[in-house]
Protein backbone atom coordinates (compact mmCIF):
# COMPACT_ATOMS: atom_id res chain seq x y z
CA UNK A 1 0.00 0.00 0.00
CA UNK A 2 1.94 3.25 -0.79
CA UNK A 3 1.26 5.98 1.75
CA UNK A 4 1.54 9.05 1.25
CA UNK A 5 3.73 11.49 3.61
CA UNK A 6 1.86 14.70 5.14
CA UNK A 7 3.54 17.91 6.17
CA UNK A 8 5.26 18.40 9.61
CA UNK A 9 5.47 21.83 11.23
CA UNK A 10 9.40 23.11 12.16
CA UNK A 11 9.03 21.94 16.36
CA UNK A 12 8.93 24.38 18.71
CA UNK A 13 9.77 24.85 22.06
CA UNK A 14 6.72 24.32 24.12
CA UNK A 15 7.24 25.01 27.64
CA UNK A 16 10.09 24.11 30.25
CA UNK A 17 9.54 21.63 33.23
CA UNK A 18 12.15 21.48 35.26
CA UNK A 19 15.48 20.97 33.29
CA UNK A 20 13.51 18.62 30.50
CA UNK A 21 12.34 20.94 27.48
CA UNK A 22 9.15 20.01 25.87
CA UNK A 23 8.56 20.38 22.13
CA UNK A 24 5.04 20.60 19.90
CA UNK A 25 5.11 19.37 16.50
CA UNK A 26 1.98 19.34 14.61
CA UNK A 27 0.54 17.74 11.98
CA UNK A 28 -1.43 19.18 9.50
CA UNK A 29 -4.43 18.70 6.97
CA UNK A 30 -4.56 14.74 8.03
CA UNK A 31 -7.41 13.57 5.65
CA UNK A 32 -8.63 10.94 3.49
CA UNK A 33 -6.65 8.13 5.73
CA UNK A 34 -9.42 5.49 3.38
CA UNK A 35 -6.71 6.30 0.52
CA UNK A 36 -4.07 4.41 2.50
CA UNK A 37 -2.80 6.03 5.54
CA UNK A 38 0.18 8.94 5.93
CA UNK A 39 3.68 8.12 8.00
CA UNK A 40 6.33 10.45 9.04
CA UNK A 41 10.11 9.74 9.97
CA UNK A 42 11.65 11.02 13.14
CA UNK A 43 12.77 14.24 12.16
CA UNK A 44 15.12 14.78 15.37
CA UNK A 45 18.11 12.71 14.45
CA UNK A 46 17.61 11.42 17.83
CA UNK A 47 15.15 9.26 20.30
CA UNK A 48 12.25 11.45 21.38
CA UNK A 49 9.49 10.20 24.33
CA UNK A 50 5.94 11.13 23.37
CA UNK A 51 4.33 12.69 26.29
CA UNK A 52 1.39 13.89 25.35
CA UNK A 53 -0.86 13.98 21.80
CA UNK A 54 -4.06 15.44 20.55
CA UNK A 55 -6.13 15.19 17.51
CA UNK A 56 -8.28 18.25 16.67
CA UNK A 57 -10.85 16.78 13.88
CA UNK A 58 -12.25 19.45 11.77
CA UNK A 59 -14.50 17.28 9.90
CA UNK A 60 -16.05 14.40 11.31
CA UNK A 61 -16.36 11.61 9.39
CA UNK A 62 -19.41 10.71 7.84
CA UNK A 63 -18.99 7.13 8.14
CA UNK A 64 -18.07 6.93 11.64
CA UNK A 65 -14.91 5.19 10.30
CA UNK A 66 -11.63 4.90 12.87
CA UNK A 67 -8.11 5.28 12.80
CA UNK A 68 -5.45 4.03 14.23
CA UNK A 69 -1.83 5.82 15.23
CA UNK A 70 0.98 4.38 16.50
CA UNK A 71 4.94 3.65 15.09
CA UNK A 72 5.87 1.74 12.84
CA UNK A 73 8.92 0.35 11.52
CA UNK A 74 8.62 1.86 7.97
CA UNK A 75 6.74 3.76 5.35
CA UNK A 76 3.89 0.99 4.42
CA UNK A 77 2.40 0.60 7.53
CA UNK A 78 2.83 -3.03 7.86
CA UNK A 79 3.92 -2.79 11.37
CA UNK A 80 1.81 -0.22 13.25
CA UNK A 81 1.36 -0.16 16.69
CA UNK A 82 -1.45 1.55 18.75
CA UNK A 83 0.83 3.43 20.84
CA UNK A 84 -1.12 6.65 20.60
CA UNK A 85 -4.77 5.76 19.37
CA UNK A 86 -6.07 2.62 18.67
CA UNK A 87 -9.80 2.64 16.87
CA UNK A 88 -10.47 6.14 17.59
CA UNK A 89 -13.75 7.61 15.89
CA UNK A 90 -13.36 11.17 14.26
CA UNK A 91 -15.86 12.51 15.84
CA UNK A 92 -15.52 16.38 15.69
CA UNK A 93 -14.03 18.55 18.73
CA UNK A 94 -10.49 18.14 20.33
CA UNK A 95 -9.78 15.11 21.61
CA UNK A 96 -6.65 13.63 24.41
CA UNK A 97 -4.90 10.99 23.28
CA UNK A 98 -2.84 8.18 25.24
CA UNK A 99 -5.66 8.08 28.07
CA UNK A 100 -8.12 5.74 29.30
CA UNK A 101 -10.11 4.30 26.19
CA UNK A 102 -8.10 5.76 23.66
CA UNK A 103 -5.16 3.43 23.11
CA UNK A 104 -5.03 -0.24 23.74
CA UNK A 105 -1.40 -0.28 25.20
CA UNK A 106 0.46 -0.67 28.27
CA UNK A 107 3.44 1.81 27.05
CA UNK A 108 2.12 5.21 29.01
CA UNK A 109 4.94 7.14 27.26
CA UNK A 110 5.79 5.31 24.04
CA UNK A 111 8.96 6.38 22.50
CA UNK A 112 9.44 7.60 18.89
CA UNK A 113 13.59 6.16 17.69
CA UNK A 114 15.46 8.00 15.45
CA UNK A 115 15.43 7.23 11.75
CA UNK A 116 17.81 4.43 10.82
CA UNK A 117 17.35 2.47 14.27
CA UNK A 118 15.38 -0.05 12.47
CA UNK A 119 11.91 0.06 14.56
CA UNK A 120 9.78 2.67 15.74
CA UNK A 121 10.88 5.69 13.67
CA UNK A 122 8.17 6.57 11.52
CA UNK A 123 4.74 7.60 12.90
CA UNK A 124 1.62 6.07 11.22
CA UNK A 125 -1.89 7.43 11.04
CA UNK A 126 -3.70 4.54 9.17
CA UNK A 127 -7.21 3.18 8.91
CA UNK A 128 -8.64 1.67 11.50
CA UNK A 129 -10.78 -2.16 11.43
CA UNK A 130 -14.16 -0.01 10.82
CA UNK A 131 -14.68 1.50 7.02
CA UNK A 132 -14.90 4.59 6.21
CA UNK A 133 -12.94 8.13 7.35
CA UNK A 134 -12.69 9.51 3.45
CA UNK A 135 -13.94 12.43 4.52
CA UNK A 136 -12.67 13.31 7.98
CA UNK A 137 -9.95 16.14 8.66
CA UNK A 138 -8.39 16.58 11.53
CA UNK A 139 -4.56 17.72 12.93
CA UNK A 140 -2.72 15.50 15.37
CA UNK A 141 -0.10 17.70 17.57
CA UNK A 142 2.31 15.81 19.55
CA UNK A 143 3.96 16.88 22.64
CA UNK A 144 7.15 15.76 22.94
CA UNK A 145 10.91 15.39 24.71
CA UNK A 146 13.83 14.33 24.62
CA UNK A 147 14.76 10.37 25.29
CA UNK A 148 18.27 11.59 26.40
CA UNK A 149 16.76 13.97 29.06
CA UNK A 150 15.44 11.68 31.57
CA UNK A 151 18.62 9.24 30.81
Amino acid sequence: MTIAAKTVTIPKQYSNMGAIPQLAIKFDGCNNVASGGTYTLNPFGEDMVIMEAYIYVVTADSTNGTIDIGLDDDALGTGIGAEIANEFVLDAGCWKLLAAGAVDTTTARPIWLKSGSGTDSYLSIVPGTTAGTGDADFNLILIIARKADFV
